[in-house]
């Protein structure tokens, strides 16, 4: 049954088949096809791809085999199962597949090696052939199994290596081969895929309804708050994305429709016995429909929404005044100037420790000078009083110990995943963290006083778990945001949400402002760390240092 042709396709958009020719091109994926190719062309060994289930590893997997099958002198061997009772098992398995005659029973493990060398070599060497090996499901191959390979991976003449092998697995290969130090170490390229994004789900599927549409014309069956909903409800697993939009298809062409919205596919979601459908707080939903609003801005623009961007800014900002926020006080290391373009909520909350600038970058210069004069040389901290511990996050879908360490202090290191793995004993392996565990974060003194240069400043809040609820949210917009942990005695503990990277002057943070869209710029910012007695409890990277010296200079 054509169904499709119903909707002006003229092939199935949404097929469950891992057909090369309908792979997106996402960045990680196109980032990770092209250093397959370099590492396989190099003739670099072992490659790894790994990921959980419905991320596109199989069909990334196709997609590698023919652009590999396309060269004549390439030879590219496939093994789609490699799960096997014995190591003798698989190579009688790797001696078929490379000379093409199935070997004799009688042979020992040490005699199928042999003609295993002696097929790769006559080959690689004498026919001058690149020969892969490329391995789907890998999660299932056995510790034998993967030692087979380490050990295929000694053939090799004094400049390359004879066999190339390129395995993909689910995330359960991850504990076998890190059990096989000699295994790991062989690895050149471990890639691990992930979820994606809105933009990139959505791009995702209008690549689909692109290929399958006459003359490859985009057909526009989904609206924007359908494409949220499909997000949503798959966190953008490419199998579940698939899957739930051949239902919502299905659907529009049973109940006679040609353009998929936001409610219908709702619907379609209540329908599926739960599949995709999940529990969602209430607070969850106004905070996703005010998201939703917030992209459509971003998407199609304030011209086309109208009143929307009025609504977006009254909602996000009376969301972001009813949070709890940190108490108001005189404080003279902070310079506040005039409001000249929105009155920011955030501004009214207090600006501990911080000089912060609204709107227009006039006086900019003046508040720079006030900073240096009112707050004088940096007092010495007393470190009996500094906080031992940020506080607490409870780790969500999607997220690892490594970005959340990132987000906090500023700067991923080996240090800083020593002290949090110190701190949290009750976490065997931070590589595998489940959802919902409480992580806790170590203070770390970075040894600067201040965050230099200018922030664009989103939220401020005395809780951890606060900011990263913000930057969370800010995520969902695909904003790059950061915190920024301070302390001092006035005001205790502090996290300021900023954006990724600091500006060199006030100028360039105000002009970068006026270029957000308006819901965000309604309840931002401009912040400059002030000196007094405050104690900055982050990490600048290499940037935010040249940041710092161009602005002392």
């Amino acid at each position: 049954m054509r169904y499709y042709q119903k909707l002006g396709l003229t092939r199935e958009p949404f097929s469950n088949s891992p057909d090369p020719r309908f792979l997106y091109d996402s960045h990680q994926h196109l980032h990770c096809l092209q250093q397959l190719e370099i590492a396989v062309r190099l003739r670099r060994g072992l490659n790894v791809v790994m990921g959980e289930i419905g991320t596109g590893k199989t069909t990334l997997c196709r997609r590698f085999v023919s652009q590999l099958g396309s060269s004549d002198d390439v030879a590219v061997h496939l093994l789609l199962d490699p799960y096997f009772k014995s190591a003798k098992h698989f190579l009688r398995a790797l001696c078929s597949m490379f000379t093409g005659a199935d070997p004799d029973p009688s042979l020992s493990g040490w005699e199928l090696k042999e003609i295993v060398k002696k097929a790769l070599f006559e080959h690689g060497v004498y026919e001058n052939r690149l020969i892969v090996l490329i391995v789907d499901e890998g999660q299932k191959m056995t510790p034998r199994c993967l030692e087979v390979l380490r050990e295929l991976l000694n053939y090799e003449t004094n400049s390359v290596k004879l066999l190339q092998i390129v395995l993909f697995g689910q995330r359960e290969l991850e504990p076998k081969i890190t059990r096989m130090p000699n295994f790991m170490d062989r690895i050149n390229f471990l890639y691990r895929l992930r979820p994606l994004g809105f933009r990139e789900t959505r791009s995702m599927i209008r690549h689909r309804l692109e290929l399958a549409s006459p003359l490859n014309r985009t057909a526009e069956l989904f609206s924007v708050g359908a494409y949220w909903q499909i997000y949503r409800a798959t966190r953008g697993y490419p199998r579940k994305i698939v899957m739930l939009c051949h239902k919502v298809v299905l659907a529009m062409i049973i109940h006679n429709r040609k353009r998929a919205v936001g409610a219908f596919v709702k619907d379609v979601i209540r329908e599926d016995q739960g599949r995709f459908a999940r529990r969602v707080s209430p607070a969850v939903a106004l905070l996703s429909t005010a998201i939703l609003i917030g992209l459509g801005v971003f998407l199609l623009g304030p011209e086309q929404v109208g009143r929307g961007v009025e609504r977006i800014v009254n909602d996000y900002v009376q969301m972001m005044e009813q949070r709890p926020r940190v108490a108001q006080k005189e404080d003279r290391s902070s310079v506040m100037l005039p409001v000249q373009s929105v009155e920011s909520p955030l501004s009214q909350a207090g600006a501990v420790d911080a000089t912060v600038l609204t709107g227009s970058s006039e006086g900019a210069d003046s508040a720079a000078s006030n900073d240096s004069v009112e707050n004088g040389p940096a007092a010495e901290k007393e470190s009996d009083d500094l906080p031992i511990d940020l506080g607490s996050v409870r780790i969500s879908f999607r997220e690892n110990i490594s970005e959340m360490i990132k987000n906090i202090y500023g700067v991923y290191s080996k240090e800083n995943l020593a002290r949090v793995a110190r701190a949290n004993p009750h976490i065997r392996d931070l590589e595998n963290v489940e959802v919902g565990t409480s992580v806790r974060f170590p203070s770390v003194d970075g040894g600067e006083r201040v965050a230099p240069g200018y922030w664009i400043r989103f939220d401020l809040t005395a809780r951890l778990d606060d900011a990263y609820s913000s930057l969370r949210r800010l995520s969902f917009l695909e904003v790059p945001a950061r915190i920024l942990p301070y302390w001092n005695k006035e005001s205790g503990l502090r996290f300021a949400v900023v954006n990724d990277e600091p500006y060199p002057t006030a100028e360039a943070a105000a002009a970068a402002l006026r270029r957000m869209n308006e819901p965000l710029a309604a309840v931002a910012d401009i912040l400059r760390m002030g000196r007094h007695q405050t104690v900055f409890l982050g990490q600048i990277d290499s940037k935010a240092r040249a940041v710092a010296r161009r602005d002392a200079q």
